[in-house]
């Protein structure tokens, strides 16, 4: 399922197109579907899964293939393809939103690790990245700063159930490698906060965490 960029755009007063009552691992599908459909679109637009082997016009990006992967799709026993992007979930922890409140600020690191063909290619993925989740790409719609819409993809024609705050969009160099196909990788790191009390919730953040 593919969207314009602009409907990853999402407001604490924006109106749910369906019921939003979700909780448990089908809530935690729909957020991590939500943020790699995101991810994957938003590359698309920017044109980073169309390979450019000639600069022309002078200044044209140019780079091979880019692959986005799910990280348990990645054979790490073998020297991957250059430009493959891992996209991964981390351990997720649970919080009271305020003192005496039943929500919950549900925190859950991600995280994008990106093998790439050279250090100008990685830090360039790296940094359209960490600003397509930060809300600083105005070419393809992605503006209105770090909220990602979450989407109810069980339905036929998924729709808008809630939206996700994202904090801590950082870009890192790991400091050391151990293949030499690993010397370009860098890696994007991100948390994403959900607000919810339970399965029968039906606000959709009509409100300011």
């Amino acid at each position: 399922m593919s969207y314009t960029n602009g409907s990853w755009i999402g407001s604490p007063t924006d109106t749910p197109l369906g019921p939003i009552g979700f909780s448990g691992g089908q809530r935690d599908l729909f957020i991590y579907y939500s943020l790699w459909n995101c991810i994957n679109d938003s590359l698309a637009a920017l044109g980073w899964y169309d390979s450019t082997i000639y600069d022309t016009p002078s200044g044209t990006r140019v780079h091979h293939d880019v692959s986005l992967l799910k990280e348990q799709d990645v054979n790490w026993n073998e020297e991957l393809v250059p430009n493959t992007i891992a996209f991964a979930p981390e351990a997720y922890s649970d919080l009271p939103w305020e003192l005496g409140s039943d929500f919950r600020e549900n925190r859950w690191p991600f995280y994008c690790l990106i093998l790439a063909e050279s250090t100008d290619i990685s830090m360039w993925l790296a940094g359209d990245i960490r600003d397509i989740l930060r809300g600083k790409m105005s070419t393809i719609q992605r503006v209105g700063g770090p909220i990602v819409n979450i989407y109810n993809w069980s339905a036929a024609t998924p729709y808008r159930v809630g939206y996700l705050e994202i904090e801590h969009a950082t870009m890192l160099r790991p400091p050391t490698y151990s293949q030499k196909w690993q010397r370009y990788m860098c890696e994007v790191r991100w948390e994403a906060l959900d607000y919810y009390d339970s399965d029968a919730d039906t606000s959709t953040w009509a409100f300011t965490p």
